[in-house]
């Protein structure tokens, strides 16, 4: 992806204007932690106006700018579920397996205390944050107890709840208080960033960002978790094509899709691009000039492309030259001498092998028959010993004993 299909090196050039720490950032998750906590992180990222780029959005705790702790997440995603689900009880709509989303239960006589209060709470939800200039407490509320529920996304709401689980994390913290360094970011492009950045903010309504936002903002108030939004342009974009690549690329490398645990809904790259005839030399100017480590990447690149070039041109030569043909013919020959003699050295090895297998067939042979005769000596041995004992004469020595005298170790005569 970074070389292009076309081989225009678009990525390659956006990787250039980006800070190496704010890529590994993105990637551990911690780029709202460090944009907080750290002022000089924060002179990393092009300033927000309305050109065109690649954005980033996150939350972080207020009091300390990191994420979220895993009891936090677990009350997040209880009243997440239950906001999606509407408490409905199973059974209800069955053609839908239990739930829609958008669609919560409708209060009616034979609804529970519980049910009840899950509408009041869904209305409490909606109405601090999102509520429209025309809509009262009134109307939100009597919305909640017809079932309805705006700030689902209709394609994920519930998926979005389920992978908060892999931020529920007992068995690394048991206690449940650790307050986490990552937290979920959603990743977009815009002709006009400053335009487009400040409808994620909760002075805004959000009316257009993605519902997993809006919800998951709405959700921490109503918690009375007191977060902060952290907006920033990670990237200006100065050619047509780079806006919908830069977008793909920061949403594959932050993981920002529900399905890998951010906020967007939907894969990135879907926009064209801005017009062809669009003045862009603004950005251009702020991603290359006004940002010296673009220009130090670019030295970089330059560097490591000016040795690869020497290193094929040096092989390129070397394969030109006279002597390549005559250190290759005497490599092959070499190479032919070394598999003779590995051949022959396998040939002696296979020979001692049947040799040594030989000699111990040999030797086991041999020991067999000694046993043989051994036993032999013994019976016969022991048939004289009867013989003499039925007569009343000496007793015969056994076998052993008699060797022992013939090989001169018994006493002295």
């Amino acid at each position: 992806m970074i070389e292009d299909f076309d081989k225009t090196w678009h990525m390659a050039e956006i990787l250039r204007t980006v800070h190496r720490r704010v890529i590994e950032a993105i990637i551990d998750g911690t780029i709202g932690y460090r944009y907080h906590t750290d002022p000089e992180f924060g002179k990393l990222f092009p300033p927000e106006d309305d050109l065109a780029g690649i954005y980033l959005n996150t939350l972080v705790c207020e009091r300390d700018g990191k994420g979220l702790s895993t009891n936090d997440w677990e009350r997040l995603q209880k009243l997440m579920t239950e906001y999606v689900d509407g408490l409905r009880e199973r059974g209800e709509h069955a053609d839908t397996c239990s739930y829609m989303d958008g669609e919560g239960h409708k209060i009616g006589p034979n609804s529970s205390t519980q049910q009840r209060q899950a509408a009041v709470d869904a209305a409490k939800i909606y109405y601090k944050f999102c509520k429209k200039r025309n809509e009262t407490w009134q109307k939100i509320l009597a919305d909640a107890n017809n079932g309805i529920r705006p700030l689902v996304q209709k394609s994920g709401g519930r998926q979005f709840c389920e992978m908060m689980s892999n931020r529920i994390r007992k068995d690394l913290d048991p206690s449940g208080d650790i307050r986490q360094l990552q937290m979920p970011v959603q990743i977009g492009c815009s002709e006009s960033l400053k335009k487009r950045m400040s409808d994620y903010s909760p002075k805004s309504r959000m009316t257009s960002t993605p519902d997993t936002w809006r919800l998951t903002v709405s959700c921490l108030e109503f918690l009375s978790i007191k977060m902060v939004h952290i907006g920033v342009p990670i990237v200006k974009v100065w050619e047509q094509e780079m806006l919908p690549l830069g977008e793909i690329f920061f949403t594959l490398i932050s993981g920002s899709m529900i399905q890998w645990g951010g906020f967007n809904p939907v894969a990135g790259g879907a926009r064209r691009g801005f017009d062809e005839g669009r003045d862009t030399s603004d950005e251009k100017k702020q991603a290359i000039i006004d940002q010296p480590w673009a220009s130090e990447n670019l030295d970089h690149s330059t560097t490591v492309i000016s040795r690869r070039v020497k290193a094929l041109q040096s092989a390129a030569d070397l394969l030109e030259s006279d002597e390549v043909d005559t250190n290759m013919e005497r490599r092959l020959e070499d190479g032919k001498a070394i598999l003779h003699r590995r051949t022959s050295l396998e040939k002696r090895a296979e020979q001692a092998v049947d040799e040594v297998n030989a000699a111990t067939k040999a030797l086991q042979d041999h020991n067999s028959r000694l046993a043989d005769e051994v036993t032999r000596k013994q019976v016969y041995l022991n048939f004289g010993n009867d013989i003499a004992s039925w007569l009343g004469g000496s007793v015969m020595k056994p076998v052993d004993e008699a060797n022992s005298d013939v090989n001169g170790s018994g006493p002295e005569s």
